[in-house]
């Protein structure tokens, strides 16, 4: 049996971090994923758990997409409530959510979400390598605190718009957020100017700790 599950983020996190994502944009994915398993596989209904911690999701996903047997926690509040995961009483909805995710066969989400790159970090316990099996519609997926990803261009480049960044080739770049949609956003260290780069225009840099041959 196919199972793809969604996550929706809302109440605090649009407020300080994530960008809204409709529920469209999230079944899209959805809808290729299932596309892509129909050419082998006759499937006789689509099914999808969504996690969110808005009800209203649910219910604009029913109304919209009445073809797809939609699971949901039932204890999702009505009502929107702001930062509710870190309430006691929402703790183990919080952990069903996130058994039932990465028991997945595909998941939908934004990798902004600590819930969701958790949930695709216990996915690589079912299978080898699990990068196929999510797709993020914000970041790419990233530790917490983790260091500056600085990279170094290795091609010219004039900005075309005043969003974007002038590159000379050795320029090192910090990297602050993949867009998928083929551009960085990123810092230009010789220039000091924050804008928005070609992705395939520069390549990570790494640092290796010196150890003593002996």
């Amino acid at each position: 049996m196919y199972f793809c599950r969604v996550h929706v983020r809302r109440t605090d996190k649009l407020i300080r971090e994530a960008k809204y994502f409709s529920i469209e944009e999230y079944m899209t994915k959805v809808d290729e994923y299932y596309n892509l398993i129909e050419i082998k596989t006759n499937i006789t209904k689509r099914r999808v758990y969504i996690a969110t911690d808005d009800f209203q999701v649910i219910t604009e996903a029913k109304k919209k997409y009445p073809h797809y047997d939609i699971f949901y926690n039932e204890n999702i509040p009505k009502i929107p409530k702001t930062n509710p995961i870190h309430s006691n009483d929402n703790i183990l909805d919080v952990i069903l959510d996130i058994h039932i995710l990465f028991h997945s066969n595909f998941i939908v989400c934004t990798l902004s979400s600590n819930l969701c790159r958790l949930a695709y970090a216990l996915m690589q316990i079912s299978y080898v390598d699990a990068s196929t099996k999510c797709v993020s519609l914000n970041f790419l997926y990233v530790y917490t605190q983790q260091n500056h990803n600085k990279c170094r261009v290795i091609l010219n480049h004039k900005a075309q718009t005043t969003d974007e960044i002038d590159l000379v080739i050795g320029d090192i770049v910090d990297i602050i957020q993949y867009n998928l949609n083929g551009f960085s956003l990123g810092t230009n260290l010789r220039t000091k100017k924050k804008e928005q780069l070609h992705s395939i225009l520069v390549i990570v840099t790494s640092r290796y700790a010196w150890q003593p041959i002996e």
